[in-house]
C-alpha cells in the first residue's frame, strides 16, 4: 500500500539528494542549468497538482542564478510537503488534469507524478555527477539505500504498524436516492481498493447499508477517506469505525493484514 507515509519518504529522499548535489555546482553552467531545471519542473509539476497556472512557468528557466535557484528550490518544496503532508490515499490516487508543454490533454496519478519527480530528479543528478567528474570534483554519493542508512542509523527499516478497521454505513435515504449516487460511490471505493487501503466492500442484507473491511497507518486516513464520500457528501449515508486486532488470520488473509 503507497501511502502518505511512503510519498513523504520518496519526497524526503528526493529533496535530501538534490541539496547535497546542488552544494557542488558553483562556477559549473551547464550543471546549475540542469539544477534550474529540476527546480522548475518541480514547480510546473506543484502547479498542475495544486490546479494553478503551469503554463506560465519554466520547465528550463533560463539564465537563473544559482542562488536564485536555490530560494526556490527550497520555497518548491515546502510546498511539496505541505501538500503531501494532508494527501490520503484518496488524494493520492487523485487524477490530476492538465495540459502539457505541448498543449496535450494529460491525466495522471497524483502518486504517479510523484514517482515521476523523484525519477526525473535522479536522472538528472545522474548528468550533474557526470558533469562534475568531468571538472575534477568527487561528487556526492545520493543513494537512497545511503540516505535510508543515514536516516536509521544503519538499522533495517522498521516494519510498517498497520491498524485494521471495519466499518458500518447505514443509509439515510430511499434506495432510489441511494441508486442515484452508486456509481459514484463505487468508483471512490475503487481508489481505496487501490491504493491498498480496503480489502473488502459490500451491501448489508438485508440492503439498509454497507461493510467495509480496511487498514490504514492513521485512523485519520480512514476517516478522511470516509468524508469524502458521495454517500457522505449527499448526506445519505454515515458511517461507523470500530478498529480492531487480528490476532488470528488465515493464511490468505495474513499478508494483507500485515501490509504486504
Amino acid at each position: 500500500m503507497f501511502d502518505r507515509h511512503d510519498a513523504l519518504e520518496l519526497f524526503e529522499y528526493d529533496h535530501w539528494a538534490n541539496t547535497r548535489i546542488a552544494g557542488s555546482l558553483a562556477g559549473l553552467a551547464r550543471a546549475e542549468r540542469l539544477f534550474a531545471h529540476i527546480v522548475g519542473a518541480q514547480e510546473v509539476w506543484y502547479e498542475r497538482v495544486a490546479g494553478g497556472g503551469s503554463r506560465k512557468l519554466a520547465v528550463w528557466p533560463e539564465h537563473v542564478p544559482l542562488a536564485e535557484a536555490h530560494t526556490r528550490f527550497e520555497v518548491i518544496a515546502e510546498r511539496w510537503r505541505a501538500q503531501l503532508e494532508k494527501a490520503d490515499a484518496n488524494e493520492l490516487a487523485r487524477r490530476v488534469e492538465f495540459k502539457n508543454s505541448k498543449g496535450e490533454a494529460c491525466s495522471d496519478r497524483l502518486d504517479d507524478i510523484l514517482r515521476h519527480i523523484v525519477n526525473h530528479g535522479t536522472h538528472h543528478r545522474g548528468q550533474i555527477a557526470s558533469l562534475l567528474r568531468e571538472a575534477g570534483h568527487v561528487p556526492e554519493t545520493l543513494d537512497f539505500i545511503v540516505w535510508r542508512r543515514g536516516q536509521q542509523g544503519g538499522r533495517a527499516r522498521e516494519k510498517a504498524v498497520w491498524k485494521h478497521f471495519v466499518i458500518e454505513s447505514e443509509y439515510l435515504a430511499d434506495l432510489a436516492r441511494i441508486d442515484e449516487q452508486l456509481l459514484a460511490h463505487r468508483a471512490h471505493l475503487e481508489t481505496g481498493f487501490q491504493a491498498g487501503m480496503l480489502l473488502a466492500s459490500g451491501p448489508q442484507v438485508p440492503r439498509s447499508g454497507g461493510m467495509i473491511l480496511a487498514r490504514a497507518r492513521e485512523r485519520r486516513e480512514i476517516e478522511e477517506f470516509l468524508a469524502r464520500d458521495p454517500f457522505v457528501l449527499a448526506g445519505i449515508s454515515e458511517y461507523r469505525v470500530v478498529e480492531f486486532e487480528p490476532v488470528k488470520q488465515a493464511p490468505s488473509f495474513a499478508g494483507w493484514a500485515m501490509g504486504e
